[in-house]
């Protein structure tokens, strides 16, 4: 090989090298911050964000409507399961709106675990690396405090009620081998 060969090579070699290492980079850069998933796109509040939420309430606790298990406590901050070291996992985040009201349309997922128990309007505060979906108005955060209890009217309380039902008996039609249910948003 000659000495203009071998430049060549080098050339050619390196420009692969640093090709790979600028695919590497964006892999990471991709895990650092998320894309937008199906809508929801990535934004990092650092400052607290007022949000709502409606929640279940079970023997006098603060019970998350949908996993029957993330307690909320007034004033104490609840945190996501994973994500701690960067941006959590969607299905880690907890939902929330900026508007009463659409906290009071939700839809629960048929599969919920407290569709059946009384519902509270929550208001919170919620920071950290989160998510936004601009179509629906909902967010996804990783950190929320609840911060007081709105009351509810009779009236919102039987529809938030009407609706859970509803969700329960498409769960029990589910369940008798009805067909695959479509991805849930709460809107």
């Amino acid at each position: 090989m000659s000495i203009k060969d071998t430049q060549e090579w080098y050339k050619h070699e390196r420009a692969k090298v640093l090709r790979k290492a600028q695919e590497s980079k964006a892999r990471v850069w991709n895990l650092l911050v998320p894309g937008d998933q199906d809508g929801w796109t990535a934004v990092e509040l650092q400052q607290p964000l007022t949000l709502f939420k409606v929640v279940s309430s079970v023997k006098g606790d603060l019970v998350s409507t949908y996993d029957g298990v993330t307690q909320y406590e007034l004033g104490r901050w609840t945190r996501a399961k994973a994500g701690a070291a960067g941006w959590p996992p969607l299905d880690a985040c907890f939902y929330g709106t900026q508007v009463e009201s659409k906290a009071l349309s939700a839809r629960f997922p048929p599969n919920s675990k407290h569709l059946d128990s009384p519902k509270v309007l929550m208001k919170m505060e919620a920071y950290g690396k989160s998510y936004f979906h601009a179509d629906s108005g909902w967010w996804r955060v990783p950190n929320v405090r609840p911060i007081s209890l709105l009351p509810i009217t009779r009236e919102q309380a039987a529809e938030v009620m009407q609706r859970a039902s509803q969700a329960a008996a498409a769960a029990a039609a589910a369940a008798e081998g009805a067909s695959a249910r479509s991805p849930w948003l709460p809107c």
